[in-house]
């Protein structure tokens, strides 16, 4: 049983991994490709894995380019080796995750910006990923208390009195990212 719970917590970690409809020249991505990706041994099947992931997000899935740079990000995975910690490489895949349609990818993008000491940038990330889970949000869920202790903690980072940089940074990002991500998300 406790393994079916770690399982289905690793998971919920990935926000799933196959897209239910990739564009026709995409590369389909299978569950099993992430889960051989993610034990982070190095070995053939493995490799193989992280090629087919890594072919699928340079087609466009913007699924895989999430699970990529999910992985990317982790620090704590002892031996990744494929995908080790690289916040740039995370950085790149998620935004471009971000750009495809994936929501989540905004708020790990802002984890990325907080855990390298870069604040500003997390908080308007941050807020981005705020300003587009407001009309979907309909009750108080571990989500919406994940983004609330992120917005809190980068607040207290960054200073209340700094609203204006943060308004015009998160401006920036929604002109930047916005019309991508929400063309993305209404396909």
């Amino acid at each position: 049983m406790r393994s079916i719970r770690s399982f289905a917590l690793l998971m919920s970690m990935f926000m799933c991994c196959a897209p239910l409809a990739a564009a026709p020249d995409a590369a389909l991505v299978a569950p099993q490709d992430l889960i051989l990706a993610i034990r982070a041994k190095d070995d053939e099947a493995t490799r193989a894995a992280a090629a087919r992931l890594q072919a699928a997000a340079e087609a466009g899935d913007s699924f895989a380019m999430y699970d990529i740079g999910s992985l990317h990000r982790q620090s704590g995975r002892k031996g990744a080796a494929v995908f080790a910690y690289d916040p740039g490489k995370a950085l790149k895949w998620l935004t471009r995750a971000f750009d495809g349609g994936r929501l989540t990818a905004a708020y790990k993008i802002a984890l990325t910006y907080a855990a390298i000491g870069d604040d500003m940038e997390a908080m308007g990330w941050a807020q981005v990923y705020s300003h587009f889970m407001r009309p979907i949000e309909q009750r108080q869920d571990r989500q919406s208390q994940l983004r609330l202790a992120l917005l809190n903690d980068l607040y207290a980072r960054v200073g209340h009195d700094r609203e204006d940089a943060i308004e015009a940074r998160l401006m920036t990002l929604l002109d930047k990212h916005g019309p991508s991500f929400e063309a993305a998300r209404d396909r």
